[in-house]
């Protein structure tokens, strides 16, 4: 039975614990852990199919602890979720580069945390994030080149740009866009995923370092416009 599913939460924060442990009690069995080396510990343990786990612990970090379950033959299939604690867009890049499934705030949006982990708790399992259409101008640079492509999904994990040129997969790239009726910029930093060639030509692009207020406003959009399905195009997370 799903309920019987397992969630490892880990932070050195009681109150954090406790409130993440309350809000996904309906979704599984929840188990805690205080720091990164009980966290593993559990994790090997345990076997949980999804750990949310605070990005900036004390002696093990958060996003060692995920290299660690990513690195482990027995649980490198176990989806991590990193919460992080700051606005700054370097540590949603650390999250992104651990490995992270999914990579949410605090304050934490229990809506958003519910959904994620619920995402990862479904038999068969969906990896990629709910998504939404997007309409909208986007810039591209990266080194001295630049150029104009029209954001076309967007995922809080990337988004797919429909162009006709190409950029290596790897590369990463500065971008610049608007979403619909925002003023604000947001400026995250990417990396190519893919690049499409023919009918359905474009870039499949995942963000890297993106400060919370973006990651807000684009969880915002999302929640108002987002399709509960697997995406083709979009990057994972």
């Amino acid at each position: 039975m799903e309920a019987q599913r397992k969630i490892l939460v880990v932070d050195d924060a009681a109150l954090f614990r406790d409130l993440v442990a309350f809000v996904l009690a309906r979704s599984g069995h929840v188990i805690t852990a205080t720091s990164g080396a009980e966290g593993l510990a559990a994790a090997q343990r345990e076997r949980p199919e999804v750990v949310v786990v605070d990005l900036n612990l004390p002696e093990i970090s958060g996003d060692t602890l995920c290299k660690e379950i990513k690195a482990d033959a027995s649980l490198r299939d176990t989806a991590v979720i990193l919460v992080t604690s700051g606005a700054s867009a370097e540590d949603h890049e650390r999250a992104v580069r651990a490995g992270a499934d999914d990579v949410l705030s605090k304050p934490i949006n229990q809506r958003s945390l519910v959904l994620s982990v619920n995402r990862f708790l479904r038999v068969p399992v969906l990896r990629a994030l709910p998504r939404a259409p997007l309409n909208t101008p986007v810039e591209i640079r990266w080194g001295t080149e630049m150029l104009r492509a029209v954001g076309r999904d967007l995922s809080r994990g990337g988004m797919f740009v429909e162009t006709d040129c190409t950029i290596p997969d790897g590369t990463e790239v500065q971008l610049e866009f608007r979403l619909p009726e925002t003023p604000a910029v947001l400026r995250p930093t990417a990396e190519v995923i893919h690049s499409r060639p023919g009918p359905e030509r474009g870039l499949a692009l995942r963000f890297l370092a993106l400060d919370r207020a973006s990651a807000e406003r684009v969880d915002h959009y999302l929640h108002e416009r987002g399709v509960e399905q697997q995406p083709s195009q979009i990057p994972v997370g």
